[in-house]
């Protein structure tokens, strides 16, 4: 009896060991119904144009220190919740380039053709011109006329949809 015992208490204690402080990262379930429900503002929309951010859009804290703010501006296309005019901003953020970086997590950040890139790539085109892209996006507002993603700094790719269709 005391030989089993100790074979599992020792087999158990060599596990724990074995497999330390194992850090994995979960990735935020955000179904349809949860990002309706937390945005504010949510709508089918091309993006425009795309530019760095103000100083102002800096996040705070430590997030301020990795990640670079940028401003793309949508054409709307429908409002599916919330009011809003033709054409909103968006306020999101892509690493720095300028630092070397370690991050310990995982991160879902998203950036989107300009209008100008999409033109670029036509005129390149010979065949018939492909349709610009278009989002849905799930926002909140942060400031006058400026949203942000209703999943946050970090995951922002987890609030846009991109529409897939045939032509």
């Amino acid at each position: 009896m005391w030989r089993s015992t100790k074979f599992v208490v020792t087999t158990v204690g060599v596990s724990l060991l074995l497999t330390g402080n194992g850090h994995a990262d979960v990735i935020p379930y955000w179904p349809y119904e949860k990002l309706m429900d937390q945005a504010e503002l949510v709508v089918i929309a091309t993006p425009i144009k795309t530019s760095t951010g103000k100083k102002d859009d800096v996040p705070p804290g430590a997030a301020g220190k990795v990640l670079q703010p940028i401003r793309t501006e949508f054409r709307v296309e429908a409002v599916l919740k919330g009011k809003v005019e033709k054409q909103i901003l968006v306020l999101h953020y892509e690493l720095r380039k300028d630092k070397s970086l370690a991050i310990d997590r995982r991160i879902e950040l998203i950036t989107f053709p300009s209008a100008q890139e999409d033109e670029q790539r036509e005129a390149s085109e010979e065949r018939v011109r492909a349709k610009k892209k278009e989002y849905i996006l799930f926002l909140k507002q942060r400031g006058e006329g400026v949203f942000v993603f209703v999943t946050g700094e970090w995951d922002a790719k987890l609030a846009v949809r991109e529409i897939v269709g045939l032509e």
